[in-house]
């Protein structure tokens, strides 16, 4: 069998050849696919952190500013 598949111009060589070729680009686009999609969930998570982490910053900002507006009560 080893013979038969050293030959270049062996038709069932060949057939095995482009359908190794074919295995090896799909998994290739599999792979990708998954890779882009863990991307896209890392992107969307730190999006809302980032978003969370402004919100809580501008209540914060809020909040001082605020005070500083009121007058302290209790005197």
């Amino acid at each position: 069998m080893a013979g038969n598949l050293t030959l270049a111009n062996n038709r069932d060589f060949k057939s095995w050849v482009s359908q190794l070729k074919q295995d090896i680009r799909s998994a290739q686009i599999k792979a990708a696919i998954k890779v882009n999609i863990e991307l896209l969930r890392l992107y969307w998570r730190m999006g809302a952190d980032i978003c969370e982490k402004q919100t809580f910053s501008f209540i914060m900002s809020a909040l001082q500013f605020g005070n500083k507006l009121l007058p302290k009560s209790g005197n």
